[in-house]
């Protein structure tokens, strides 16, 4: 299931204009998410039980949020607001059915961290690391459901920002939305998650926007 076209809103000048489209959750495990790719003001949204969104890595520039607005089911939902700490080349070629994934180095990764996989033409993979071994193998929890080629990077996701949402739940009912100038600011060329956690039936990130800033 796919997402809503996600629009740039007012692009900087001299900036590119483009449209991208974000693809929603698939099983709880794994979001894929369209190439994002763009310079200047980049909106995303999603609606799913656990709905997510990605902004990719981009070399030479910094990435920062600047709006969200998120509805729940559930008051006892929360927003986590990633941003990438670590990368790591992956290394050769790996089968749409592969779950282990050999990198210059795996250290750094440990059980259960949150990665994102952001494959040459910039399309990202969210998921979660099983294991690692042998200095050089790591392992993820199911398939990323595509085959993974030679100069894919994986990025460990950290510095995690929490909201709680408030209210008294009940039918989108429950409801959190922030804008600023910068609410967020993962390293530089690093990606950004937002991921919006649990939804009784179903939970929307009705619109999330960051700036791409050239350095």
């Amino acid at each position: 299931m796919k997402t809503q076209i996600n629009k740039i809103t007012r692009p900087l000048s001299r900036m590119a204009q483009t449209v991208a489209l974000a693809l929603a959750a698939i099983g709880g495990v794994f979001a894929v998410h369209a190439a994002v790719l763009n310079y200047g003001y980049v909106s995303l949204s999603s609606i799913q039980t656990t709905p997510e969104v990605v902004w990719p890595a981009a070399v030479g520039t910094t990435l920062r949020l600047t709006h969200y607005d998120v509805t729940s089911d559930t008051n006892t939902a929360t927003l986590k607001i990633m941003g990438g700490t670590a990368q790591y080349a992956l290394q050769g070629t790996n089968a749409i059915t592969a779950t282990n994934f050999t990198v210059l180095s795996n250290v750094g990764l440990s059980s259960n961290d949150i990665v994102v996989i952001q494959l040459t033409d910039n399309t990202t993979y969210s998921a979660t690391v099983w294991g690692t071994n042998n200095t050089t193998n790591v392992s993820l929890t199911a398939t990323l459901a595509t085959n993974q080629t030679s100069g894919a990077i994986l990025y460990r996701m950290g510095m995690i920002h929490t909201n709680s949402l408030s209210g008294v739940g009940g039918t989108w009912t429950t409801n959190l939305a922030k804008s600023g100038t910068a609410l967020f600011a993962p390293q530089t060329k690093m990606p950004m998650l937002l991921r919006l956690t649990p939804g009784l039936t179903k939970a929307s990130i009705n619109s999330a926007t960051a700036v791409y800033d050239l350095q």
